[in-house]
């Protein structure tokens, strides 16, 4: 007599089909991720699916940019003027907010000119009319 078997339902079903279409293993993530969360810091499944997915993206970007190159091989110089753009994103950022603090103190340096201006010619427009 052959046992009957027990279909799965759909959600099981599902979440092995992205499995299997996830570029690294599912646990490597996860415990990638788990490194930089604190203690106790739960991950839901929604996040180590997309993280898999995003880093295969860029696993594929890097790698088509390393492949336009007209070579037979691609070494180490190639995988860096791939990866440049991502790795200057933060010195990008830090660039920004220097730059942003510099402006807003040259507006605080113009407000004081502004005003120590008003204040001067504003002594003298009064001994003009004094006299």
């Amino acid at each position: 007599m052959a046992k009957a078997k027990k279909k799965q339902p759909k959600k099981e079903k599902s979440s092995q089909e992205e499995k299997e279409k996830l570029p690294f293993p599912r646990a490597t993530v996860t415990n990638m991720i788990r490194k930089h969360l604190d203690p106790g810091k739960q991950i839901k499944g929604r996040v180590k699916v997309e993280m898999n997915k995003w880093l295969g993206h860029m696993v594929e970007k890097i790698s088509k940019e390393m492949n336009s190159y007209p070579y037979t091989y691609v070494d180490y110089s190639m995988f860096q003027d791939a990866v440049e753009k991502y790795t200057k994103l933060e010195e990008i950022a830090e660039e920004r907010d220097r730059i942003l603090k510099y402006l807003d103190k040259i507006k605080s340096d113009c407000d004081f000119l502004e005003r120590e201006v008003k204040k001067k010619f504003e002594v003298e427009d009064e001994q003009e009319f004094a006299e």
